[in-house]
């Protein structure tokens, strides 16, 4: 099991997906820890910016995953919260929602 949320800080997601992909054992399954934002949100907006999008937004993250090889890729929202101001943080924008989920897939 691993977090995925630093995933974002990779402008490439795609190419880290793949590496993933490729060091799981054959039959491996990965269940990772992973928090969205909702397509529309000024989080979102300010991703696209960066070209951070695709780890921010679920349908592009289960995207790259299907296409780095991963099969039954599934999303389990387990908690949400609005996202309070942070000065550290760029992402997420604060009073935007925050979804996190637990992702599985297999190799």
């Amino acid at each position: 099991m691993l977090k995925l949320s630093h995933i974002n800080n990779i402008p490439d997601t795609a190419l880290a997906l793949k590496e993933l992909y490729r060091t799981l054992k054959y039959g491996g399954k990965l269940i990772a820890m992973h928090s969205f934002v909702e397509e529309d949100s000024n989080s979102a907006k300010l991703a696209r910016q960066y070209n951070l999008e695709r780890a921010f937004i679920e349908k592009y993250l289960i995207s790259d995953l299907t296409e780095a090889g991963f099969k039954d890729v599934k999303t389990n929202i387990v908690a949400s919260a609005i996202w309070a101001e942070n000065p550290m943080d760029l992402l997420p924008v604060a009073g935007d929602t925050q979804y996190f989920a637990i992702i599985e897939a297999e190799k």
